[in-house]
């Protein structure tokens, strides 16, 4: 239907059917009969106009379409009249003409939070125009049509756009890959949410390249701060943005890091320990710009007061005998403190912060009238199962096990009475030096060793009975302790293994012991002797 070649470079849907860009103009194809589908049998193409269309995918934008003239330096709006149905092709680029003097190589569009039209240049730079339109009459012009230009300051430049979803889905976003000519190293870029009125300084990311470091570390004399994981930025010069304030530039060191100052009156004198200290208190959630940073501070409790760590828990009750669970897998620090009434204590941290989640003392945990009152001071053993903490009370060498639940901190059970001396039967038990828990045959079971003596005891906690012991458990000397537990299998008749260090002066070395549960879930201990060179 037309004199010159007309090679269809894209499609795009329209209530009219569909709208052909080809080289030698703009077309539409649709069915011979105005309700009848499109087939093979019912098609016909009538050209619409002759502004001619470069071979990049055109953006639809609500009620309009914009599309790259043939020569890749004009986007035209395309609008079909709402009364005669013709289409009007503006020029949208007409006074920034200076912004495509490199064509337009590729589109996007973006249409939340604001309505922005994206192009990638011939050259591989990046410029826009902020666009709407809400008039579908061809007299008026677009509501704004506003352009702006984006050099990257990283020196890269823009090999391809898309437009998708935002991190969170909830918004659209610019992604880009950008390419380093030099080295011809790639990066995906994604352009962060634009702000919106209930953001903070601190949700603040508009920087060229901008990455989260993966850790930061703060030096023993509180100067400085290392900031990690910008090993290929190596030798550039990078902006610091932390804690919504600009603390100037810095050249990423060979291991990927910076040195930012802290508590300097001269240089970004508002980046404090009391600063990070308060913005870690405020409560909010800064999400994937969140970086853990290492403090080394001065401990009071447990260790001496002059012994630095990187990460600080604080002492609820003063107490110089304390023991320390950490659960990797829950991200929490269960401290255990001995004493009585409010001397001895149970506490639970957040191991990364050091914050206290929960926390009983003695006088709380064991109410008036639970077995005698001597049994009621917390001694320093502790072993974790998946529901319960379990810890010896009472005195030193016999005692009560304790069962209490980790989220509540409340006390569930208790097995045993205080007899000194004696062996592990029904009634008593070893005071637990240390212990394990470990799962056989459906059940739970603490293994655990006497601080004061060379035996093995095994009570079932699901019950909170007496399942075995062993009495002449060798490897379990005053100075030894259970380390670790495995679960072996998970059959009826199951296995699992603890294992023990020995730190005696003759018999040095760390030991494997397998027990297995019987039918009537008592247990057989097989000991099998692994002693270790040094």
């Amino acid at each position: 239907n037309a004199e010159d070649v007309n090679q269809i470079l894209w499609m795009s849907p329209d209530n009219g059917g569909i709208v052909m860009g080809t080289a030698g103009g703009e077309w539409m194809v649709a069915a011979s009969a105005l309700t009848d589908p499109l087939t093979p049998t019912s098609v016909q193409a009538h050209r619409r106009s002759k502004y001619k269309c470069a071979n990049v995918q055109p953006v639809n934008c609500g009620i309009s379409l914009l599309f790259v003239q043939a020569k890749a330096r004009k986007l035209m709006e395309y609008v079909a009249d709402v009364f005669s149905g013709k289409f009007l092709g503006r020029n949208m680029n007409e006074k920034s003409k200076h912004l495509t003097t490199t064509s337009v190589a590729q589109l996007g569009y973006q249409q939340e939070l604001a309505p922005i039209v994206w192009a990638r240049t011939g050259a591989g730079g990046l410029i826009g125009t902020t666009y709407k339109r809400e008039s579908s009459f061809t007299s008026e012009g677009p509501t704004f049509n506003a352009w702006h230009r984006h050099d990257l300051g990283s020196g890269r430049v823009v090999e391809s756009i898309s437009v998708g979803p935002s991190v969170d889905g909830d918004l659209d976003t610019l992604a880009v890959v950008t390419n380093d000519p030099n080295t011809n190293v790639r990066h995906v870029e994604m352009l962060t949410d634009m702000f919106d009125e209930k953001n903070t300084i601190t949700d603040a990311w508009f920087l060229d390249d901008a990455v989260t470091p993966t850790a930061a570390v703060e030096n023993s004399a509180a100067t400085s701060i290392n900031f990690y994981g910008m090993t290929y930025l190596a030798g550039f010069t990078v902006s610091a943005w932390a804690g919504g304030l600009d603390l100037g530039d810095y050249v990423v060191a060979a291991d990927g890091s910076i040195t930012v100052p802290i508590n300097s009156a001269t240089n970004a004198p508002l980046f404090t320990d009391a600063y990070l200290t308060a913005l870690a208190a405020s409560g909010e959630d800064f999400g994937g710009l969140g970086v853990f940073l290492n403090r080394s501070v001065t401990v009071l409790q447990p260790a001496p007061a002059t012994t630095s760590i990187q990460s600080y828990i604080p002492s609820v009750v003063a107490n110089t005998t304390a023991w320390i669970v950490d659960d990797y897998a829950a991200n929490e620090v269960y401290s255990l403190r001995e004493g009585i009434t409010t001397g001895g204590a149970i506490s639970v941290f957040n191991r990364f912060t050091g914050a206290v989640l929960r926390g009983v003392n003695a006088t709380t945990l064991f109410p008036g009238g639970i077995f005698q009152p001597a049994s009621n001071t917390i001694y320093f053993s502790m072993a974790l199962s998946d529901k319960y903490i379990l810890m010896n009370s009472g005195a030193s060498n016999g005692e009560v096990l304790r069962r209490i639940d980790r989220k509540t901190l409340a006390l569930s059970g208790s097995f045993g009475f205080q007899k000194g001396f004696g062996s592990n039967d029904s009634q008593t038990m070893y005071n637990m030096g240390s212990g394990v828990v470990l799962k056989v045959g459906g059940k739970n079971y603490l293994v655990h060793v006497g601080r004061a003596s060379s035996h093995l005891g095994v009570i079932d906690i699901d019950t909170m009975t007496w399942a075995g012991h062993d009495a002449t458990f060798t490897e379990a000397t005053a100075s030894s302790g259970i380390c670790a537990g495995e679960n072996i299998n998970g059959g009826p008749l199951s296995y699992a293994a603890a294992y023990s260090l020995d730190i005696g002066t003759t018999t040095l070395g760390l030991y494997k012991t397998t027990i297995k549960a019987s039918a009537v879930h008592y247990f057989n201990p097989f000991f099998h002797y692994s002693v270790t060179g040094d």
